[in-house]
């Protein structure tokens, strides 16, 4: 996965947790998808 759209997704996930919308969980869910490119 190349750096701009990891950038898009961690922005998405920081609005997302800001928003009250991601738990913790979930966040760390997603790091994990978005780390190993799945």
């Amino acid at each position: 996965m190349d750096l701009e759209r990891r950038k898009v997704i961690e922005n998405m996930i920081e609005i997302l947790a800001k928003k009250g919308l991601l738990t913790l969980e979930e966040k760390n869910k997603i790091r994990f998808i978005v780390n190993t490119g799945k």
